[in-house]
């Protein structure tokens, strides 16, 4: 872009290349073609391994790109290393998984990894969708999209164990010590109430879940005290996918966490990730969230006033 554009100006070009690039891959997708791009992002959640007949013991991921948002990449050997908050460049291609957001990974690469609280927290935050009077799952399903991000209130969040019986299989000598979900002897949930008052039970798929509870059979309730769900100093974030074969279920991919910020600082500058278009990282949103009570849409809650800092507390901060 030329030098001495206003920020109108930058905000309407970084709308109008994102819509061009949505278009293209909606085109492409339509066609039945697409050739292998480059695409560069930060890994936000990964999938416990499943066994494949054809390909083994595989995983998916999301990752969230600046061009297109959100997008899925499949298949990723399992014993490879695929960390969260890693940038990760990739040769993708779409493959035969449908959904919309779903590529097929051809190669990658690892870069730095997001380790500053700060950053994540704002990266985080703009990812929430909006999705108006509509409960998220319900505005995704109208949209045939199949990736988003909640915020949900504390209090509202619980993690629960189930037991099931483990999928029988043969033992195989290559890579031994994966345990892929249907071998687990528990399945794991998330309990959560969206802002539209829905509530959900969604099945906890994440690897670092399934992990937890391997390294810690005689002690899975561990995984309650490493996720802080009960602890009211830390805030979660939701990662939500829905499953290839039912669209309409859907699981949390990842349960991001992280103590709540007491300095309260705005950053100068958003992080590079963060695409300019208002929809960013999804194809379209509402312009907020609504709180459904008794049935009724909310203009105004405790919620509200809770989040206005007080007067006195504005005083003491001069």
């Amino acid at each position: 872009m030329r030098p001495g554009k206003n920020d109108a100006e930058l905000q309407t070009a970084s709308k109008s290349l994102a819509s061009r690039l949505h278009h293209r891959v909606s085109l492409a997708m339509g066609l039945g073609v697409f050739r292998v791009m480059k695409a560069t992002g930060i890994i936000m959640g990964v999938g416990a391994p499943n066994e494949s007949k054809t390909l083994g013991k595989t995983m998916c991921a999301i990752v969230l790109t600046r061009e297109m948002g959100f997008i899925r990449v499949y298949p990723i050997p399992a014993e490879n290393r695929f960390p969260v908050w890693s940038e990760v460049h990739m040769e993708i291609e779409k493959g035969s998984d449908s959904r919309h957001e779903s590529f097929k990974l051809i190669s990658f690469s690892l870069g730095a990894s997001i380790d500053d609280a700060g950053a994540k927290r704002e990266i985080l935050d703009s990812c929430v969708i909006k999705s108006g009077m509509d409960d998220p799952m319900v505005y995704q399903n109208k949209l045939r999209r199949s990736i988003f991000l909640v915020k949900p209130t504390w209090g509202d969040v619980e993690v629960t164990l189930s037991q099931k019986v483990p999928k029988v299989s043969p033992d195989d000598e290559e890579c031994g010590w994966i345990v892929t979900q249907g071998r687990h002897w528990m399945k794991p949930y998330v309990k959560w109430v969206s802002d539209q008052g829905s509530k959900h039970s969604s099945h906890l798929g994440g690897r670092e879940i399934y992990e937890g509870i391997r390294n810690n059979p005689h002690q899975p309730w561990n995984l309650m005290n490493n996720l802080q769900v009960m602890n009211p100093d830390f805030e979660h974030w939701m990662l939500m996918g829905n499953t290839k074969k039912d669209r309409n279920v859907w699981l949390c991919v990842h349960l991001h966490r992280l103590k709540k910020s007491v300095g309260g600082s705005i950053p100068l500058f958003s992080h590079p990730i963060i695409g300019g278009n208002s929809a960013w990282p999804y194809s379209e949103q509402k312009d907020s969230n609504v709180e459904i009570v008794d049935g009724h849409p909310t203009l105004f809650t405790m919620k509200n006033m809770t989040s206005i800092p007080s007067l006195g507390s504005m005083m003491q901060a001069k």
